[in-house]
């Protein structure tokens, strides 16, 4: 949830000053860092499952 107000923070301000093209950066930024911290949990939880089964 941060990320996303620091991303829309970014965003506000880059459109305030008129630089689409930053405002465009920070939302690609702020998915980006948003998914691959979200997919993390899923990653170890897998991992450890995959442990437990005997698999690799």
């Amino acid at each position: 949830m941060l990320v996303g107000d620091g991303a829309a923070a970014g965003f506000s301000i880059a459109l305030g000053k008129g630089d689409k093209k930053q405002a465009n950066k920070n939302v690609g930024n702020g998915l980006v860092i948003l998914f691959c911290l979200a997919s993390m949990p899923d990653y170890r939880r897998r991992k450890r499952d995959c442990k437990k089964a005997g698999k690799r």
